[in-house]
């Protein structure tokens, strides 16, 4: 019997309900993109990711031997242990790497945003274009924190709530998730980490080598994946997009 190699492809799970919403997110994303060109490189696109000390499951290290290919699809809710690590991805380049410490709440989130992430935006020519995106997660939809975005990205944020719905369950559609945190702990965990503080120093040595060209290209790549997630109704992407 003839066996074929194959690495199983972690993709995350989608609720009865979320297929028309991102449907709709995307939809209404490339209508924004036709009537404004630019928008695509001025999304400050953001999320946080955490990372440990002992590394990460490399799904390309697992391989799993059987006569066919079985569409090597394995669903599961993301989660990862650690320290927490704030980013955001930008047409200019990366923002951050900012450190959230213990349980992170609406405050200790808003505290993050005036004080270290906005300011550092602030210094782009372009501030009064920029849209804001982040996820649903809880920090994120606080009051204190929408009504902070409300007045700094006045109907040009992204999130929970916002002018603009995120749609929950989304990571495939959103460059942190499919582009910096992926690079990012392979080039962390290259070697061996042996404490919290060399971690901290690692993260942010490699988040400062990431080149500019490679976050653009992940701001444009947005645009072909919201037409992915369009041709499927709503699905999931990555797995048609390396297929193609």
């Amino acid at each position: 019997m003839k066996l074929t190699p194959y690495h199983p492809r972690l993709i995350h799970v989608l609720n009865e309900d979320d297929f028309d919403r991102r449907l709709e997110f995307a939809e209404l994303m490339l209508t924004k993109f036709q009537e404004n060109p630019d928008l695509i490189r001025n999304i400050v696109w953001t999320d946080e990711a955490k990372f440990h000390t002992s590394g990460s499951v490399n799904r390309h290290n697992c391989v799993f031997w059987r006569p066919e290919n079985p569409s090597a699809t394995i669903e599961y809710d993301f989660q990862s242990p650690g320290v927490m690590v704030w980013g955001g991805v930008t047409y200019e380049g990366l923002i951050g790497p900012f450190f959230l410490e213990g349980c992170v709440t609406g405050e200790p989130y808003l505290k993050l945003l005036r004080e270290s992430v906005i300011p550092e935006l602030q210094r782009r020519e372009n501030f009064d274009e920029l849209w804001w995106q982040q996820d649903g997660a809880p920090p994120h939809f606080a009051n204190i924190v929408r009504a902070f975005l409300h007045q700094v990205f006045p109907q040009r944020w992204i999130g929970r709530r916002g002018p603009v719905e995120w749609p929950a369950r989304s990571p495939d559609i959103t460059p942190p998730d499919f582009f910096l945190w992926g690079y990012l702990k392979d080039k962390v965990y290259a070697n061996p980490i042996d404490s919290v503080k060399h971690l901290r120093e690692v993260i942010v040595q490699e988040f400062n080598k990431v080149p500019v060209n490679m976050c653009r290209k992940a701001c444009e790549n947005v645009a072909l994946r919201l037409q992915a997630c369009v041709d499927l109704g709503g699905a999931q992407v990555d797995q048609h997009l390396e297929n193609r």
